[in-house]
């Protein structure tokens, strides 16, 4: 793709509850995964990266070290934290790179990720 405007317009009329905020450039779309559950994933822009990211929670300190060993085997997404604890799986693409095809395949796995990060160590669907 070649501009945010494009990014933008594909996702909020492709992805239920989509929410655009303009001051900000953040976009929140609500992507419904097969187990029945759904994940919030927010996505910006920073220059001519596109991130996406998801909530996990507060993961308790002991757990970060194999939420990080669950997270190696994804093919999208890193962990991060903020000083509160409260974690997210992220993942930043160049504009240049994006497609149709890739931002579904991006928001979709960053989504399960969250998702099933979520569900192990918060024990609840909470974003």
């Amino acid at each position: 793709m070649k501009s945010w405007k494009e990014v933008r317009d594909y996702i909020t009329a492709n992805y239920e509850i989509s929410e655009y905020d303009e001051d900000d450039d953040i976009i929140t779309a609500m992507v419904f995964l097969k187990n029945g559950r759904k994940q919030i994933v927010i996505i910006n822009r920073s220059e001519k990266r596109i991130g996406f990211h998801s909530v996990i929670g507060n993961i308790n300190k002991n757990d970060i070290k194999d939420a990080l060993c669950d997270l190696s085997d994804w093919k999208y997404g890193r962990i991060t934290c903020t000083e509160d604890g409260e974690c997210g799986v992220s993942h930043f693409e160049e504009l240049e790179n994006l497609s149709e095809e890739k931002i579904d395949e991006i928001l979709k796995t960053v989504a399960v990720c969250a998702d099933e990060m979520e569900e192990k160590y918060i024990c609840d669907d909470v974003y």
